[in-house]
């Protein structure tokens, strides 16, 4: 116990895919599993991540000379498929894209042609189609190699899950919605589409001119449903869009009609929560609460607001005797016996609170989770926080245990769900679940 069995102090890391860690050491990649042993030692130029039990990976071009280089390895690192391609993509429902000079094509496990080299560029499968190159537009092929989509335009973009759809760009850089079979589903007049929320999608017209480049909202079938006028907007919430008519104007609230339900008179505005939204009329303003109505509601001496709502709570500032930071929730109330020099938004129904320049936790209902003993927090990934004592450093979960100790001098998020820690001369890995991936060692 205790032994260093593998060098860890890598230059680059990817992520953890079909339990191998694709590391860098110099120049070669090579692949660990969860324990920190080498399955395969690093010995490759460029690597991608396992997938289907198979990895993509390139050998140094003078081995076999500068236009062979990419083929694929299994879990031992036996070539599966001899590296003879100029470039490869990940393996997904049986098939993964090669080039071979120009052409693109798609190959099976065993590296035969599943889909002729056809193409000029494609992207890996996925639900059934992959977005594929000919010249310099691009169409939909099916699991066949058929065009689904002619090659026409200058991009598509990934088809949502959730409604088959794809921002696609013409040749004249205007962008529209099409679905899997080619079908239009709005206008190509647009710069900028968004995800859809409460079955609208907010939209940006392509004008020339800043003072044209308007927004409004389309369906899920593509139609305007509220025509592009606003200088500014923002996605649906509850019912309610933020938006701007001109460009130094002030922010108002429209329903899925485009009828201003709160008339524009707000210099800062934020989305409603549980029917209520903070707003300011000036830019340095008070910020105030008010209601769907645009009445101003929670009205107090004690307390004014300094941000909008995070799950449920919005930060306040006291004054008086109990001057500091504090929360309230939509009905008004307080959520902390006492005030603070600062305090963070709630997020995961955690949040941070300073008292004499040292930090703590506090949960949901404002109980403190931890004592003052931080001089700083940051959340950085899942469920955890990065916590620091003078040049030292530790990781907290929700309820303010230590998944480590504040006693390392470095901590940094090196890829998904995985830490690199340092402490003095010794580096070693830890997983987002607290376990160690493999322990400090020089």
């Amino acid at each position: 116990e205790g032994r260093t069995v593998i060098e860890t102090n890598y230059d680059e890391i990817g992520n953890f895919s079909e339990n191998k860690l694709r590391v860098r050491i110099g120049n070669l990649w090579g692949f660990l599993d969860k324990t920190g042993e080498w399955v395969i030692r690093p010995q490759f130029l460029k690597a991608l991540d396992f997938k289907e039990n198979r990895a993509a990976v390139s050998i140094i071009p003078h081995k076999l000379g500068l236009n062979k280089r990419w083929g694929f390895i299994d879990e031992t690192g036996e070539w599966k498929i001899s590296p003879e391609y100029l470039s490869a993509g990940n393996f997904a429902a049986g098939k993964a894209w090669v080039r071979k000079g120009f052409r693109v094509g798609f190959v099976n496990p065993e590296g035969e042609y599943l889909i002729q080299a056809d193409f000029h560029g494609a992207t890996d499968f996925e639900r059934g189609h992959s977005v594929a190159k000919w010249e310099a537009r691009y169409g939909l092929i099916n699991e066949s190699g058929k065009w689904l989509i002619k090659p026409k335009y200058l991009q598509i973009g990934d088809f949502e899950a959730s409604t088959g759809l794809a921002n696609a760009k013409k040749r004249n850089s205007k962008m529209g919605l099409i679905d899997s079979l080619g079908n239009k589903k709005s206008k190509f007049s647009y710069a900028l589409i968004s995800a859809e929320s409460e079955g609208l999608r907010l939209v940006k017209l392509n004008r020339r001119s800043p003072s044209r480049r308007k927004y409004g909202f389309i369906d899920s079938t593509g139609k305007e449903i509220i025509k592009p006028i606003y200088s500014k907007a923002a996605a649906f919430s509850e019912g309610l869009a933020r938006v701007k008519l001109k460009h130094g104007g002030k922010w108002g609230y429209i329903d899925h009609s485009g009828n201003f339900v709160i008339e524009p008179s707000f210099e800062h505005a934020y989305d409603f929560y549980n029917g209520l939204a903070v707003v300011s009329k000036t830019f340095r303003g008070e910020k105030k609460l008010i209601n769907k109505a645009g009445n101003e509601v929670l009205k107090s001496a004690n307390f004014v607001f300094r941000d909008g709502f995070s799950e449920g709570k919005a930060m306040v500032y006291q004054g008086g005797d109990q001057a500091g930071f504090n929360y309230v929730d939509t009905l008004g109330n307080l959520l902390c016996s006492q005030s603070y020099e600062q305090v963070s938004r709630f997020r995961h129904g955690r949040a941070f609170v300073r008292k004499d320049n040292k930090w703590a936790m506090i949960n949901e209902k404002g109980a403190l989770l931890t004592s003052f003993r931080f001089d700083g927090v940051k959340n950085v990934e899942n469920d955890l926080a990065k916590v620091s004592v003078a040049t030292l450093y530790g990781i907290a979960d929700l309820n303010g245990a230590f998944i480590l100790p504040v006693e390392y001098e470095k901590i940094h998020l090196v890829a998904q769900n995985l830490f690199g820690i340092e402490k003095g001369d010794r580096i070693g890995y830890l997983s987002a679940k607290g376990d160690w991936v493999w322990q400090l060692a020089k």
